[in-house]
């Protein structure tokens, strides 16, 4: 499960805060 989280906690959070 990939999720977008603000702060990249999550493994595809990293998308949205970067």
């Amino acid at each position: 499960q990939k999720i977008r989280t603000r702060r990249g906690k999550a493994s595809g959070g990293s998308s949205d805060s970067n």
